[in-house]
């Protein structure tokens, strides 16, 4: 009885030190790095009623994002420079700043995957009054 004692605290002991007390990384440490958008949807609604959607899928490298840790970040296209940004995080709201330019995404993140995605609207040119929303899905 004693020894299956032992080997039950033992097991315990094992597991309780066994598991890793790992700080969990936040989004601005996550999002550093190279990532290549893989494909981005748009979706269209016309009084409020979902009309269209499409869905681009990219070649490797044709569209990168890059976040440098200082803040600042290069968007790549077809491999080459394409613009420089400056970025922010707030919550989950990712901002991209480039000059006049300011965009602001709701994002997630983890170690392999971001999407990003953004809402506006627009009127067509029969006068048509619309909204938008476009996702990006990007890996590393």
């Amino acid at each position: 009885m004693k020894r299956l004692s032992f080997v039950s605290v033992l097991i315990i002991l094992l597991s309780f030190f066994s598991t890793s007390c790992k700080k969990e990384k936040s989004a601005e440490e996550l999002i550093i790095g190279k990532w290549d958008v893989q494909d981005f949807t748009e979706v269209i609604y016309v009084g409020g009623i979902k009309t269209e959607s499409y869905t681009y899928y990219l070649q490797p490298e044709e569209l990168q994002f890059q976040f440098i840790d200082d803040g600042s970040g290069i968007s790549y296209k077809d491999g080459d420079i394409d613009f420089a940004f400056e970025w922010t995080i707030d919550n989950d709201t990712l901002t991209l700043i480039n000059g006049e330019s300011k965009i602001e995404y709701t994002f997630t993140v983890d170690e392999g995957t971001l999407i990003l995605s953004f809402s506006g609207s627009g009127t067509s040119d029969d006068g048509t009054a619309y909204t938008y929303d476009v996702f990006y899905n990007a890996t590393r």
